[in-house]
């Protein structure tokens, strides 16, 4: 139905929705795009770099790969009104990852290097985006999934494929300062590509 709304959505993404709108990232392009619930609607809205996640507040993120793709650019967008504003843009070589998730305050964004071989990647880093700077790394064997609880804790939907007993999924959760807790049993998995838990994105209102 998008397609025959506006090809400018063509290969867009669905990011997340807020105040009755919808966001999308179109990779190709590089344009973000919001589509008006209430209108019907569908208008280019952000031409920096596409979102990749937008939080409860209306701030959405982007990552912008520079050169071979190992370094490149995030940016937090003010996406709540009628005209995106950039509150933060930093740029480097620990910046080479795929955000995910906005925390609820805007303060911390979580997401995986960019260019992981494999099926899921076995680190995720989690940035300050006042300054930054990755104030948290967490490895494992992979990870399916993950993003920010309502209190701004990280979660994050671990695979675990060498277990005695074959695949099995965990579900973890951290603080920021990296004090983390299991919060499931191990759960049998025995097709990765369909896991029996799924973390439920806390991206919009």
């Amino acid at each position: 139905e998008l397609a025959h709304k506006s090809n400018l959505v063509h290969l867009a993404h669905l990011v997340g929705w807020y105040d009755g709108r919808v966001f999308l990232g179109n990779p190709s392009s590089g344009h973000s795009y919001v589509w008006d619930l209430g209108t019907n609607v569908i208008d280019n809205y952000y031409d920096g770099a596409p979102f990749t996640t937008i939080n409860a507040a209306g701030q959405a993120a982007t990552f912008a790969p520079i050169g071979d793709g190992f370094t490149g650019c995030t940016e937090v967008v003010d996406a709540s009104g009628a005209t995106a504003r950039v509150v933060s843009k930093h740029c480097g070589d620990f910046q080479a990852f795929g955000p995910n998730a906005l925390s609820p305050d805007g303060r911390y964004l979580v997401g995986s290097q960019a260019y992981a071989d494999g099926f899921a990647a076995g680190l995720v880093r989690v940035l300050d985006t006042s300054t930054g700077r990755v104030v948290l790394e967490v490895r494992d064997e992979s990870f399916l999934s993950y993003g920010f609880t309502a209190d701004g804790s990280l979660a994050l939907d671990v695979l675990k494929g060498y277990a005695s007993s074959g695949p099995v999924q965990v579900l973890d959760r951290c603080t920021v300062a990296g004090s983390c807790t299991r919060v499931t049993d191990e759960v049998a998995t025995p097709d990765e590509f369909a896991p029996p838990m799924r973390l439920h994105p806390l991206s919009a209102r």
